[in-house]
């Protein structure tokens, strides 16, 4: 729990910062069990083209190396194996990244004690 400490809290009245009465955050079973899944996905899906850039370069750079090291084998099936492999995980990152788009998820919601309640979910990824 320590890492918790200084947290923002999850939901904030507009009008004095303060946590609304009334109002609580829903999540759905299924949310909560698809979250470690969600948030690595999540966390995928929102690198910038910088940080995409670098992930396959290092990826490429692990092949390479493995390429280099096992270079001395001499054996040309193993260009073949390495290339089927690449081949292989791009192919599962395109369909993973599409998956993250297309597929539906479940997600948490605004559950408030009075219907009469404007509800507003303005979803800021933000301390500030």
């Amino acid at each position: 729990m320590a890492g918790l400490a200084g947290r923002a809290p999850a939901l904030v009245d507009a009008n004095d910062n303060g946590i609304p009465a009334g109002v609580r955050l829903a999540l759905p079973a299924a949310y909560v069990a698809m979250s470690p899944v969600s948030r690595t996905l999540d966390a995928l899906s929102l690198l910038s083209v910088p940080q995409t850039i670098w992930l396959f370069v290092v990826v490429a750079l692990i092949v390479g190396t493995s390429i280099s090291i096992k270079r001395y084998a001499g054996s040309r099936a193993l260009w073949l194996r390495l290339a089927i492999a690449i081949g292989i995980v791009l192919v599962s990152v395109a369909l993973t990244e599409a998956g993250v788009v297309l597929v539906p998820r479940p997600m948490a919601r605004l559950a408030v004690s009075d219907p009469e309640t404007l509800r507003i979910d303005f979803h800021s990824h933000t301390n500030a």
